[in-house]
């Protein structure tokens, strides 16, 4: 329903997120999930960014063996390290939190034998455009190299799962970052 021009507007519906997104939900099978990571050895990587952080925390609901939140940004790790100490629900789940890049091999390899790691999920990605547009190459390598590292050594380290969690910038790029993502 159109105003007039000057008329007020005295009731504001809101917005469920699904009506920007132009999809349909997609609810999560809690029930799978919980039988992959309960017990497992799981890592995310930009665990301390906005993504991996919510992981994180989704993920210690599901009573991982251990939880390895791995990232490159020491002031965020340092805050959701300690943040997911006070919430963990288990005295039992092992939360390590790893400072470093994933475009580093050698580090990431020390990172999935020594702790015997089940599944990462990489989340380690810059995602935003104005930044990566205007440092294209900076943003290339570390999209895409990061991803190389964390698929050749899933397999060096016989990983059960390596799951790759993306963005819809992806799905039809229109500039560098949603590329380096695709």
């Amino acid at each position: 329903e159109e105003l007039a021009y000057g008329e007020k507007i005295d009731y504001l519906s809101p917005i469920d997120v699904e009506d920007l997104i132009y999809r349909e939900k997609v609810e999560s099978d809690f029930e799978l999930l919980n039988k992959s990571i309960n017990s497992s050895v799981v890592c995310v990587t930009g665990g301390a960014g906005s993504i991996g952080s919510e992981l994180c925390r989704k993920i210690l609901g599901l009573k991982p063996k251990a939880l390895i939140i791995f990232d490159n940004n020491e002031h965020r790790l340092f805050e959701l390290s300690n943040e997911v100490n006070k919430i963990k629900k288990s005295k039992d789940i092992k939360i390590i939190s790893q400072l470093g890049s994933t475009t580093n091999e050698e580090l990431v390899k020390n990172i999935f034998i020594e702790n015997n790691v089940d599944i990462v999920f990489h989340a380690a990605a810059y995602k935003h455009v104005p930044i990566v547009e205007i440092n294209p190459l900076v943003g290339i390598f570390n999209n895409v190299f990061s991803t190389k590292v964390i698929c050749k050594v899933s397999k060096y380290a016989k990983l059960k799962k390596a799951i790759l969690i993306s963005t819809d910038k992806a799905v039809r790029p229109t500039n560098v970052m949603g590329a380096s993502k695709r």
